[in-house]
Order: structure tokens, then C-alpha cells, then sequence
């Protein structure tokens, strides 16, 4: 048998041996009050496909129909193999609509309001405004007519989104209260009716919107931003757009696509893009532009934000760059590291930019020639960063760094007020200031003993007394330029006899792999124990540990921490402050410290700090006092030279929602000469340790007072090496430790601390 013939007798085999052809009808909607706008489909299986359908009364040929008055229909179906199989479907005639909204059981949906208003229902009708009106459409004729003990009101709306559609919505109005089951009768325009029972929606929350940040506009193009903190709302959805002041509300201009912004959420949206000129932020919960008004009752419950772009008075244009490191010397960006939340100068200004999570800023700037300088702590810029603005097009000017160095990890900490009875909570901020990585990292928090541990953001791995440890995998830091910030609360004693003493807490950081600079890997922070105090305040302390003087030739940072806390009546959506530095700091050489809450910061202009607490939903003292609270902290230089008896005076402005600021109090420094009397225990600043790395023998050495005992701990806090010692230096052996990293305590006879890391090779 040849090969064609066998193909032949296996696809006849094939085709005798299947199951024999069968179909099924269905009925998608029977007639309502005899109207031709019934539905059915057929479906046929086994046999052999492809099918084709007949239907009787010469309808359409398919597998569905629609357009059925009532009576009994036919289908036969035939497949390939030219078998046939035939069924018949009945379309009865409904007295009315029955009890949903639609043929189909679809119910209306609850179409937002705003509080104090009529709860609305919409319901597609189908009905178009082209005639002549389709007979088969599952929808009758308008337009329809509604009742009920519950109706006060109906109309109709057209879709916005699809004017030239013309296809509309009928709106019941309610007068019931929200939650609530009620009755709702209907007919179309030939008097066939239905009924359905719906639930009426709650009202619509307005959101938590406030403006964050307006930038200006060029006068020869639009150039403008503008940032929107957009609070939770738990019920509808919104929208956003942008209009002018004066716009007439109808579909087309509020759908304009140039100022139609995106479609709201939790967090910041951002507008670009905008002219000079008076504008209004409107929200909305007609996003869509399913309408805007029936007659004089408004479907849409929306709110307005007036502002203003301002105008920069020369023609400008726009920068946008990265900052990189440029790993292959060539000064062009490749696939290298960007370096994120890090600040550049722009000059002549100076101008200060932050670099995003991506290495990214921007800037819009007046026609002139610009040179661009990187402030990173620790990168070096290898290649000049020059641009010229001269038209509305867009620059990219990209600023290298160079590559090769060695990772080096920092942490800082911050407090909120400490108060006896009441809750103190701590922020920490460990952050890798390098590409490389950490390896393993163990952060521990030694606090005063005086404190209980309540909460933390993230699990302690142990706790050990007043000393708590985090470590993998519940908190790693191994990524390249990774940050981690959280917070823990402990309990102050209701103990009056606290007040003005200083609760002293330190936060140590140890990597497992090689840290360059170990100076900034422990920061120790003292909070003086107070009754009644200002809750919105601004505290400086330099490096010495002074909290109203500079000491000229002696002091190097000041830190500052701002406190807030919401005493209104009501949550705030949304908490923003701002620090306009005076001229005798410099704003490219500012650190940010922890915060009690997430936060995004920014340092703009000619050095101004914002803060953003967008979604913070901090409550009212008078509904939870402990967590009313709030704080931030950062750190930063002067500039230098001071004078004796200048002052470095800085105030914060704290905003909550859409209140007036709160202005904190002058925090005050005044430069002086050093008296060589330190304000606070001493840090690894005044410890030396020698060799580090080490392999044999380590010596220690503390430029003022008797050493008394020295403790050399490892990662997983346990005491591997302990000395007694007399005099201001030691030495120990440590050939027979491990390599890796350990931590040094060194306690002096005054009762002074101070812990730096060692590497033992």
C-alpha cells in the first residue's frame, strides 16, 4: 500500500472512528414584553471541525443569534465530515424585566457623591441618541421613567469619554440612608417594567490632597511642576487634572490630554510641563468623563485647589543629568553605578539638586553656560561637568566620579522628646555609602538601662539586657548603596526624679567586610529627660556635644533634629517641612539623619531642605498622644570661616495638611573659641588603636583620662577578649582570635565609653 493510500484509510478511520456530532442550545435572554430582543446561542461538539450553523426563519448564520421574538427556533449544524446534528432553542415572552436591572442580571453601580448629598445609582440604559433605535438591543426604549418610596429624583448623562457616541446613563437619586436596601421600580418608554433591589452606597470621603512643591515656568515655553501628596481614601477611586482658573466645565476642556493628570493614589503625583499662570488642581470622581451634570443636580462630587505657576523673567530651558561612577575613565555614562540621593552644585547660583534612587536631577535654568560640581562625602569628580542653556530643548549634562573606593558604611541616630511615663522613640539609619558590599552586617543599640524595650520596626535578633542586635536575615545592608531606617520605642519610668538627667543611647554598626572609615560606624545620641517642652522644636548640637555654642578650631558638624507633633483635632494626611539654611551653612555638605517616620527629602534653590510625609496619617495628641509624635534629623557644616561671635541661626516651618506652618523657635549657635571642654562622653575621636588591621598584638591608646578595662566583642555580641589596665594606654594580644570583625569597648575610670571597630587579619 502506497503511502497516500495509507493517509487516506487513517483519515477515514479517523473520521468513522470519532464521536458522532451533537449540539446544545442555550438561551441568553427570553423576550421582555414581547419585543424581538431575545437571545440565543448554539454549541456544537465532536464530530469533526470546523461547524457551520442554520438557523430557521432565515436569522444570520453563527453559533449566536440576538433580535428573537418569542416562539420556538431551529439550528442545524454541519461539520466537515458533512454530518449534521439539529436543535431547537424556545424564546418565551417576560412580563416586564423581571427583578435586576438588566436582560443580563447586571445591577446598578453606586456612583459617588459628596457628603451631604443624595446617595446616586447609575445605571446603563443603552438607550442612543441616533435613531432610529435598534429593535434588538437588549436594552428598550427610552427614555425610561423610575419610582420607588426611595426615588426622589432620576435623569440622564452622556459619556464624556465618547461624545460623538452619544450613549447615556440614567442617575437615580435616593433619599435613603447610606447601607441601606431599597426597592427601585422602572419601565421603558413602552411601558415594559422591571424592579431591582439595591443597597445604596456610602458617601464619598473627600481625599487628603496637599501641594508639596510648585516649581516655575519659563516665559518662552512650559516648564513648570507641580508635586501633589495624595492621601489614602478607602472608598472610590479618583481622578486628577489640571485646569485654568476661569475654564468652563464641560467634557472637552476638562478632558484636555495636555493637563490631564494620572489617575490618583497613595503617594505623590506629579504634573509637568505647565505654563506660566493661575490654575486649579481639581479632583474628581468622575475620572472617566461619564458626565458632569443633569440639568442642575451634578453627578460628579469633585474639589478644587487653586495655584499658581510662577514665571522665571528670562527665556530658560532644562537640565537633566546622572550622577555615575565612571568605572572605565572614559567620562561617559555606560552602565556603571548611578549614585543616588546624593547633592550637586550647579554654578553660577550656587543651585543644589538631589540625585534621585536612580542618580537622576533636574533643573530648569535661564539661558547661560553652567558648570555642574558633585558634594557626595566620599567620590571624587574626575571629569568636568560644563552645559550651555540656550533654547527649550532639552540638555543632558552627566557628572562622573571615579571609581575604586573602598565601601564604607555609616550610621546615624535620632530621639524624639523623653519625658518620664511616656514613651521615647529612637530612629536609625544605617546606610552603605559605597557600590561595594558590606557583607553581613550586625547593628547593635546600646540604650540606658533605665528603658524598657516596647516595639521595633524590624525584630530584634537578640536582646541582652539595655542592648539590643540586629542581624541577617532579619536586617541585612548588602547591597550597593543600600539604606535602611526604622525606629524602636522604648518606656521611660514615671520616675519625676529623671527630669534633667540625660538618657545617653549608641548605635554601632559592624560589617563583615572591610570598612574604610569606622569613624562614622557608631553614633551616640543623649536626650535630656523634660516635663513640659515645645513639641514643635528644632535642637542643634555640634560635634562637640554643645547645644549653644561653636567652638571655633574645634567643632566640625552640627546635627540637628526637628520634632513635631500634630496637636489639632484630627489625623494628618500629610506632614511637609521646610528649612530654608541660613548663609552660613553649607547646604552640599548636609547628611540625613533618621527619622521616626518614612520620609522622601529634597534640597533645592540655593539651599532649601524640604521634608515629605506624604500618607503619614499621624494622629491627634487627644486621640493618641505617644504616637502624635514625629522627628527628622540631618547633619551639615558651616561654612567657613566664622567669627567669633557670629551665629548660625536656623528655624524649621512645619506644615500639616492644608493648616498654616508651625514655626519652631530659633535653634541659636554662637561661634566661640574652644575652651577645650567637651559637652558630651567622648567618641572614637579621642581613641587610638594601632595596628588596624592587626594580626598579633593591638595597642590602645585615649588621649585623656585612665583606661581601667578594655572588651573585644564579636559580631554575635559574644566577649571574646577582656583586660584589666592602668595608665592612657594597653596592649593585648589577639593572635588567637579569627579573622574578621570585632568591636572594641574601651571604659575609662571616669565611667566614659567608647566603642570604635578592629579587623583582625
Amino acid at each position: 500500500m502506497n503511502k497516500q493510500l495509507l493517509l487516506a484509510s487513517l483519515l477515514l478511520f479517523s473520521v468513522h472512528a470519532s464521536a458522532a456530532l451533537s449540539v446544545t442550545t442555550s438561551v441568553q435572554a427570553h423576550s421582555n414584553c414581547g419585543r424581538a430582543n431575545g437571545r440565543a446561542y448554539a454549541i456544537a461538539t465532536d464530530g469533526v471541525m470546523p461547524y457551520s450553523y442554520a438557523w430557521s426563519d432565515g436569522l444570520p448564520i453563527g453559533n449566536s443569534v440576538i433580535g428573537l421574538s418569542p416562539g420556538t427556533y431551529t439550528v442545524i449544524v454541519t461539520d466537515a465530515a458533512m454530518e449534521e446534528a439539529t436543535a431547537e432553542v424556545v424564546i418565551d415572552e417576560i412580563d416586564g424585566y423581571g427583578s435586576s436591572w438588566e436582560p443580563f442580571g447586571g445591577f446598578g453601580i453606586g456612583a459617588s457623591y459628596c457628603i451631604g448629598g443624595l446617595p446616586q445609582l447609575i445605571r446603563y440604559s443603552g438607550n442612543s441618541l441616533v435613531e432610529p433605535y435598534d429593535p434588538s438591543s437588549p436594552y428598550g426604549p427610552g427614555p425610561y421613567s423610575y419610582w420607588g418610596d426611595a426615588v426622589s429624583n432620576y435623569g440622564q448623562v452622556l459619556n464624556c469619554s465618547d461624545p460623538s457616541g452619544y450613549i447615556v446613563y440614567d442617575v437615580i437619586f435616593i433619599d435613603a440612608p447610606p447601607g441601606s436596601d431599597v426597592t427601585v421600580n422602572y419601565s421603558d418608554a413602552t411601558g415594559c417594567a422591571g424592579t431591582a433591589t439595591v443597597t445604596v452606597p456610602a458617601p464619598f470621603e473627600p481625599p487628603s490632597l496637599q501641594i508639596m512643591n510648585i516649581t516655575p515656568s519659563c516665559q518662552n515655553s512650559a516648564a513648570g511642576t507641580l508635586r501633589v501628596a495624595v492621601g489614602i481614601n478607602s472608598f472610590n477611586t479618583f481622578g486628577l487634572y489640571i485646569r485654568p482658573v476661569g475654564q468652563s466645565v464641560d467634557c472637552v476642556a476638562s478632558m484636555d490630554p495636555i493637563l490631564f493628570g494620572q489617575p490618583s493614589d497613595a503617594g505623590v503625583r506629579t504634573f509637568a510641563n505647565l505654563p506660566p499662570g493661575d490654575f486649579e488642581l481639581v479632583w474628581t470622581t468622575d475620572p472617566s468623563g461619564y458626565g458632569q451634570q443633569i440639568g442642575s443636580l451634578v453627578t460628579a462630587c469633585e474639589g478644587v485647589i487653586p495655584f499658581t505657576i510662577p514665571v522665571v523673567s528670562q527665556d530658560c530651558g532644562n537640565l537633566t543629568g546622572r550622577l555615575f561612577i565612571d568605572d572605565d575613565a572614559n567620562c561617559i555614562l555606560g552602565s556603571e553605578n548611578h549614585i543616588p540621593n546624593s547633592i550637586v552644585r550647579i554654578d553660577p547660583g550656587p543651585i543644589y539638586l538631589l540625585s534621585d534612587q536612580f542618580g537622576s536631577y533636574a533643573a530648569t535654568l535661564p539661558f547661560g553656560s553652567y558648570t555642574i560640581t558633585e558634594e557626595h562625602p566620599l567620590f571624587e569628580q574626575s571629569c568636568p561637568a560644563a552645559f550651555t542653556i540656550s533654547s527649550t530643548a532639552m540638555q543632558q549634562a552627566n557628572t562622573a566620579c571615579s571609581g575604586g573606593v573602598p565601601m564604607d558604611a555609616m550610621v546615624s541616630l535620632t530621639s524624639g522628646a523623653a519625658r518620664p511615663g511616656f514613651e521615647l522613640q529612637y530612629g536609625i539609619h544605617a546606610r552603605n555609602l559605597t557600590p561595594s558590599s558590606t557583607g553581613t552586617v550586625t547593628l547593635t543599640l546600646e540604650v540606658d538601662p533605665v528603658l524598657s524595650f516596647l516595639s521595633s520596626t524590624y525584630v530584634p535578633t537578640s536582646i541582652t539586657g539595655n542592648v539590643l542586635t540586629w542581624t541577617a536575615p532579619a536586617f541585612t545592608l548588602t547591597q550597593p548603596f543600600q539604606e535602611r531606617t526604622f525606629q524602636v520605642r522604648f518606656q521611660v519610668p514615671p520616675d519625676v526624679d529623671l527630669l534633667g538627667t540625660t538618657l545617653q543611647s549608641t548605635a554601632t554598626l559592624i560589617t563583615a567586610n572591610m570598612d574604610a572609615e569606622l569613624s562614622n560606624n557608631t553614633a551616640v545620641y543623649g536626650v535630656v529627660v523634660t516635663g513640659s517642652y515645645d513639641p514643635n522644636d528644632k535642637l542643634a548640637v555640634t560635634s562637640s556635644g554643645n547645644t549653644d555654642l561653636w567652638q571655633l578650631g574645634a567643632d566640625e558638624w552640627i546635627d540637628y533634629t526637628i520634632r513635631f507633633q500634630n496637636t489639632g483635632t484630627d489625623t494628618a494626611f500629610t506632614v511637609v517641612i521646610t528649612d530654608t539654611l541660613p548663609s552660613n551653612l553649607d547646604p552640599g555638605s548636609t547628611i540625613m539623619g533618621a527619622s521616626s517616620h518614612t520620609f522622601t527629602w529634597e534640597l533645592r534653590d540655593q539651599g532649601t531642605l524640604k521634608f515629605y510625609y506624604p500618607n503619614i496619617l499621624l494622629p491627634d495628641s487627644n486621640i493618641n498622644e505617644p504616637r502624635s509624635h514625629g522627628f527628622v534629623g540631618f547633619r551639615i557644616r558651616p561654612r567657613l570661616p566664622l567669627l567669633p561671635g557670629e551665629e548660625i541661626t536656623n528655624i524649621a516651618n512645619i506644615y500639616f495638611d492644608y493648616n498654616p506652618p508651625v514655626i519652631t523657635e530659633p535653634s541659636v549657635l554662637v561661634a566661640e573659641f574652644s575652651t577645650g571642654v567637651s559637652g558630651v562622653p567622648e567618641t572614637a575621636a579621642a581613641l587610638s588603636v594601632y595596628p588596624n588591621p592587626a594580626k598579633d598584638a593591638v595597642t590602645v591608646r585615649v588621649d585623656s583620662n585612665a583606661l581601667q578595662r578594655l572588651v573585644l566583642t564579636a559580631l554575635d555580641g559574644r566577649v571574646v577578649a577582656e583586660i584589666q589596665c592602668i595608665g592612657t594606654s594597653a596592649s593585648f594580644d589577639i593572635g588567637g582570635l579569627a579573622a574578621g570583625s570585632y568591636t572594641l569597648v574601651v571604659h575609662t575610670t571616669e565611667g566614659r565609653t567608647i566603642r570604635t571597630s578592629l579587623l583582625k587579619q
